[in-house]
Order: C-alpha cells, then structure tokens, then sequence
C-alpha cells in the first residue's frame, strides 16, 4: 500500500512529535506501507523519510524544485520526482496514495488536506480514506469544524465517512490498511 503522509517541514515545539514520527516510521516500514510526501529533508518530513528508509521501507519524494530556500529536497529516496511547481506536487501526492494519513503540522499541512478532501467532493480525484492523527487533541478543533460543516449543510455528510480520527497511531494505519483493502475489492467487483 502507498500512504501520503501530509505533515510538516519544520519538527514543532515539542519533541514528541519527532519521536512519534520515528515510531510510525518504523511500523510503516515493517508493514510494508510504502512513505509518498512531499520530497523534503527538512523538519517531520525528513524524520519519517529517513526513518523509513533506515528500516528497508520505501519513499516516494515528490519536490517542487527551486521553490524553497530553508527547506532541502530529499533526493536519496526510492523514487525521487521533482517538480516545477507546488500545484503539481500536490496533484502528484493526490494520485499516488492510496491512503492519507495528516500528521499534526501548520497551514501547509492543513491546506493539503482541505484541498484533498475538497477534490475529492468534486470528484478530480478518487475517494480514499483519509486518518487524522489527533495526538493529544492537536485536530480537535478541526474534527468539531469538519462536523460542523455537514451539521450546517455546506458538506454532504458522506465525507464524514471517509475521515478516521485517532490518537492511536497503529490503529489509525491498520484502519486505512483495511478501508484501503475494501475499496479495492469493491472496485474489482465494479468492473
């Protein structure tokens, strides 16, 4: 299975989530998951490309070259793929991943699973299912406004379903492992 990861090119005010990132890191790799981001070796991105790396897993680095002066690319990944704009990156990530898991990270982080969620509304991509990794109630807020925007009727409800939210790393990965598994067994069963 291929899982973007969205999350964050700086590592945040609290070590925690370095470590986690090493610790889903590591079982992603021992899975089998193959890492699809967003090519950088800056910040939380790097901790969970090398990490994976480190322990036999693959990466897919997706990099819009020339775009960041504070940020590197990751270039010594299983597949590396530059980019001449973001646009494309985020296109690039939303079509290789099967899954998305949206680690805790800033507007970046946020924007590309609002847009993700957004497209997959209007049908420019395919439905996947998308896990949130509420840490310490870091998406809390979102998860309430997510809801919120189904209860007032500006988002059709069935989006609800393609969100998991959860504190447990392994168990958020194992359930988009299985969602993964349904949808395409449902989809072999279409044609």
């Amino acid at each position: 299975m291929k899982l973007t990861i969205f999350c964050g090119s700086r590592f945040g005010q609290d070590q925690k989530y370095i470590l986690l990132a090493e610790t889903i890191g590591k079982y992603m790799a021992e899975k089998q998951i193959e890492l699809v981001y967003g090519g950088s070796d800056s910040g939380i991105m790097g901790v969970f490309s090398r990490t994976i790396l480190q322990n036999g897993g693959q990466v897919t680095g997706i990099y819009p070259v020339g775009l960041f002066s504070e940020e590197l690319p990751k270039t010594d990944v299983t597949t590396f793929i530059p980019t001449e704009t973001i646009d494309k990156r985020k296109e690039l990530l939303f079509e290789k991943e099967e899954a998305v898991l949206v680690f805790p990270g800033g507007l970046g982080t946020l924007e590309e699973f609002s847009q993700l969620l957004s497209w997959m509304a209007i049908s420019l991509v395919p439905e996947k299912p998308m896990g949130i990794l509420d840490v310490h109630g870091y998406y809390s807020g979102l998860k309430e406004l997510i809801r919120n925007f189904a209860r007032e009727g500006f988002m059709a409800e069935k989006w609800l379903n393609h969100l998991y939210f959860s504190n447990d790393p392994f168990e958020l990965i194992d359930q988009l492992c299985a969602t993964e598994k349904q949808t395409k067994s449902m989809m072999q069963e279409i044609k």
